[in-house]
């Protein structure tokens, strides 16, 4: 049985391509839902709703938790913590980290 981490997630646009993420949860344990919640947190915050789409499209999860592990954590341009709710604001480029012609 071919693992949900191993099945290319594709999109036209980043409605698609995550409506598409969202299908492939309930396949996963509720560890590898972590992991895999992390590491799209981490690309959209690099890559931006846009950007991270167009440079993942095609991959496996197994793809994308590799090349987040390559990236490293995406730094915040700005945190803060307001009424004691912390946040993170990020400048997502869509060609931040890696050329373009390495992801396609």
């Amino acid at each position: 049985m071919t693992s949900a981490l191993d099945i290319p997630v594709h999109g036209e646009n980043a409605q698609e391509f995550f409506a598409n993420c969202r299908r492939l949860r309930p396949l996963m344990s509720e560890e590898l839902q972590a992991q895999v919640g992390h590491m799209i947190t981490n690309l959209l915050a690099r890559f931006g709703a846009e950007g991270m789409p167009q440079k993942v499209s095609g991959l496996t999860f197994t793809e994308m938790l590799e090349l987040d592990k390559q990236l490293g954590e995406a730094e915040p341009a700005y945190e803060g913590e307001i009424d004691g709710v912390e946040f993170k604001l990020y400048d997502a480029s869509p060609s931040d980290g890696i050329p373009e012609s390495d992801v396609e």
